[in-house]
């Protein structure tokens, strides 16, 4: 009996080993090996941001000259790119009907008007009653307005210059019936300068400033850059794009500048920005100028988002909020996910600026 009490013993020691074993081996297996990674250190510096766009050169003042009057063009005195002096006519309607239509009205207030004077005469001798004489000058002031009325058509029969400028141009042509109001020549005033418009998102434009400092590059002179500075930011934005419009106002007056013009606009935001450089390789998920980069967390990542301010030619420069002396994944980046375990190789460098 106690020999076979013994062997129970005995017995029951050795399977709990051997499960316990068996059991070892077996947890190491399922887990997830670590994802051979390389990081760099995180450092913020303020810096002025410097957004860049696309926009199109115009003159700061454009607009479409009409007439005012319904009629056929007679004569369109300038031609497109050409230069006028402010009050030069430019383009005329037929004056035929306009002129008989003062004529006419002519006559008829000179009428009215002398038979006002005979009938203030008559009722001063009490010929007349007080409500014939009210009549007659009722019509005199009838004939005056519709004297005004032609003289007005055929005054704006006539377009003229509002100021120095360029004609942009030509809409419509020499025996055309022009419509009142509708646009004839595109004109531009030189002396109002020179702008370019873009359009910018609003995560952009709530960073801008009136006054802001802009580098204006064009492509059709060779690359020349013109210096200038964020004149006007819209309210609004447009309804179609969701973009706000943003004025730069040029510094130089160059005749050489054509409206339609595409221009590099980089705009120095004067209030400075928390900026982290990151080697390229650190970001991953690019959707524009969003990104996300991974966190060191022990042994495992977090992702971070960031939005992309700056790219250098060695380094970019993100929006980091949060992330000042924490280390972020290089080389290895791409391959994980949210959560995953790394093993982290020697540390690189501090990261700098571009």
């Amino acid at each position: 009996m106690i020999l076979t009490i013994r062997w129970q013993t005995v017995s029951a020691a050795h399977l709990v080993l051997l499960l316990s074993a068996c059991g070892r081996p077996a947890e190491s297996n399922n887990r997830v090996p670590a994802t051979p990674v390389r990081i760099e250190r995180v450092h913020v510096i303020k810096e002025r941001e410097r957004i860049m766009g696309s926009g199109i050169v115009a003159f700061r003042v454009e607009m479409d000259l009409a007439f005012k009057v319904a009629g056929y063009i007679e004569q369109i005195f300038v031609e497109e790119g050409q230069h006028v002096r402010a009050g030069q006519v430019l383009a005329r309607l037929q004056m035929t009907e306009a002129d008989a239509q003062v004529r006419a009205a002519e006559a008829q207030s000179v009428f009215a008007a002398r038979n006002l004077a005979r009938l203030e005469r008559l009722f001063a001798d009490s010929v007349i009653t007080e409500s014939q004489l009210d009549e007659a000058r009722d019509a005199a002031v009838r004939a005056q307005a519709a004297l005004d009325v032609a003289q007005y058509n055929q005054t704006h029969a006539t377009i003229r210059a509002p100021a120095a400028g360029r004609i942009l141009r030509r809409m419509q042509e020499v025996s055309e019936f022009s419509a009142r109001g509708s646009p004839v020549l595109r004109f531009g005033a030189t002396d109002s300068g020179w702008i370019v418009r873009l359009r910018l998102p609003d995560r952009q434009v709530v960073r801008l400033g009136v006054g802001d400092e802009a580098s204006v590059t064009l492509a059709a002179f060779g690359g020349v850059t013109l210096t200038g500075t964020v004149g006007e930011i819209a309210d609004a934005a447009d309804s179609r794009s969701g973009t706000f419009e943003v004025e730069i106002s040029l510094d130089a007056l160059e005749s050489a500048l054509r409206t339609g013009m595409i221009a590099q606009v980089e705009i120095r935001v004067s209030q400075p920005t928390n900026i982290a450089y990151l080697s390229p390789q650190a970001l991953v998920d690019p959707d524009g100028l969003d990104a996300a980069v991974f966190v060191l967390e022990g042994d495992t990542v977090r992702r971070h988002p960031v939005r992309v301010l700056r790219i250098g030619a060695e380094k970019i420069g993100v929006d980091a909020p949060g992330l000042d002396g924490a280390f972020v994944v290089t080389d290895g980046a791409a391959y994980l996910r949210d959560g995953d375990r790394v093993d982290v190789r020697p540390v690189e460098p501090s990261s700098s600026t571009p």
